[in-house]
């Protein structure tokens, strides 16, 4: 008996959508790991505890963003000692960095504006006051 040419074709096409239907399968479940992986790690730290450990690493350029989490879960980051500190180091950086800009290009009233913006972040500081000295590195302000 002579074998049919059309189920051949059908076979193989059978067998390559198996193959495109386990790599999808696989993918999939995947992105669910990592997904899960991701909000397990969100879950895990507030943004002021995630931002506490970039402080520790020196982390400074991304505090901002360690908190953002938070500040999407509507948390009133604004009125928390926690975050008030976080927020002050990173005005203080913003400041400084334009202070910076400005003084060196000749620009002596605008580099005083954003220096007071620097002393009013620092007031905020509090117990994060030992980060002055890194800061100033940083920003090249020694």
């Amino acid at each position: 008996m002579k074998k049919n040419p059309i189920n051949k074709g059908k076979r193989i096409l059978a067998f390559l959508l198996g193959i495109i239907w386990a790599i999808l399968v696989v993918v999939t479940v995947y992105d669910l790991v990592e997904i899960n992986n991701f909000n397990y790690y969100r879950r895990s730290y507030s943004g002021a505890e995630y931002a506490a450990r970039g402080i520790l690493t020196k982390e400074y350029g991304s505090l901002y963003r360690r908190i953002q989490s938070d500040m999407g879960e509507n948390i009133d980051v604004e009125n928390r000692p926690e975050y008030k500190e976080v927020l002050a180091i990173h005005d203080y950086i913003e400041a400084g960095t334009h202070y910076k800009i400005y003084s060196e290009n000749g620009m002596t009233e605008r580099a005083a504006r954003y220096k007071e913006k620097m002393e009013e972040a620092y007031k905020n500081f509090g117990e994060l006051d030992f980060t002055i000295d890194d800061l100033n590195k940083l920003l090249g302000l020694e």
